[in-house]
């Protein structure tokens, strides 16, 4: 069975491309990542409409795809594509797999730039 590619937490070689591999940058890209993206997620929290929801989202899958989180991207796609704002079960639903996905991001740059200092 193939593996699904938004199961990557991080493409490095799509970030690569942006950075010309300097961990450095790549650091604090993922740490500029990782802060919007909670406040991304904040803001989805607190959407009172559909077009806020939608706007949150589209932002949080942008910052994913800027630096390759491939699962973040597809999951934020579809909060964006939603027709309505989600009701609240399904709200917190979307929100709590997004925070996985923010923490899978962490634990991945924590791992793989233990030895580079920020």
């Amino acid at each position: 069975m193939e593996s699904d590619p938004n199961d990557i937490v991080v493409d490095l070689v799509h970030l690569a491309q942006y950075t010309s591999g300097d961990r450095a940058l790549e650091v604090e890209l993922f740490d500029l990542f990782l802060t919007n993206g909670k406040a991304y997620l904040a803001a989805m929290a607190a959407a009172a409409d559909t077009a806020a929801w939608r706007e949150a989202a589209h932002a949080l899958k942008g910052s994913a795809r800027g630096i390759g989180a491939k699962r973040i991207a597809a999951l934020s796609a579809d909060a964006e594509g939603l027709q309505a704002a989600p009701v609240d079960a399904e709200r917190e639903g979307m929100i709590a797999g997004l925070e996985t996905a923010l923490d899978e991001v962490s634990a991945f740059v924590n791992r793989h730039y233990a030895d580079t200092a920020s």
